[in-house]
């Protein structure tokens, strides 16, 4: 349905079938749920799109964060250009007390390289909110199974 709505809105985001792949170094061959533009183009990927199920929040969330994060990295890496410049934080204390700073920190870090990596996770937000600000230090965009509008908004804004 997700797909069908996309074409509806005119947002051109390519989702399988056919299977749609872009080549990375850690994986070989990465399939994505939606890409921009068509990877058969030679292009590099302009946005990367991750529609996850989760079906228990606490059991499953953690796993397809890394999954995320790892796709994030290796896409911005390889197509964007991303250079991360680290803290060398000097204690597990001093992370806890600079969380949100830290987070922050890496998420403008993040942000300066294409391509643009969204999450869409099949879960209820209120159960996975409070997961939101640390994939947002890695990902783009995280949205929930109630934010379907502002994700596909985003979508819409981020092809622009």
């Amino acid at each position: 349905m997700f797909k069908e709505r996309l074409q509806e809105e005119g947002i051109p985001i390519f989702m399988s079938p056919p299977l749609r792949t872009v080549p990375g170094i850690l994986i070989s061959s990465r399939k994505p749920d939606g890409v921009s533009p068509e990877p058969g183009s030679g292009e590099p990927p302009a946005l990367y799109l991750e529609i996850k199920n989760i079906n228990r929040v606490s059991d499953d969330i953690q796993k397809r964060l890394y999954e995320i994060a790892e796709v994030a990295l290796e896409m911005k890496l390889l197509y964007g250009g991303l250079e991360l410049k680290g803290y060398e934080v000097a204690s597990t204390r001093e992370v806890i007390e600079r969380r949100e700073e830290l987070q922050l920190g890496i998420r403008k870090q993040i942000l300066k390289a294409k391509p643009v990596v969204v999450a869409f996770f099949l879960c209820s937000r209120s159960e996975a909110e409070r997961y939101r600000p640390g994939a947002q230090a890695f990902i783009d965009e995280v949205f929930f199974q109630e934010e379907v509008e502002e994700c596909i908004e985003f979508l819409r804004t981020a092809l622009a």
